[in-house]
């Protein structure tokens, strides 16, 4: 499984002021997720811990 984020369309200025591209943590929970009902299906995702 891949997750892509397409900055092409950002432009330059905004890419080097933001540095590497930010992922917001709300983005990867749900990534992990997937990945969690995809390899276990069935099974109760674990719970994270609290932000």
């Amino acid at each position: 499984m891949t997750s892509y984020y397409d900055w092409s369309a950002v432009p330059q200025e905004i890419k080097d002021q933001a540095g590497f591209p930010i992922i917001p943590e709300s983005a990867l929970r749900a990534t992990l997720g997937i990945l969690a009902r995809t390899v276990d299906p069935g099974k109760p995702r674990p719970e994270l811990p609290a932000q």
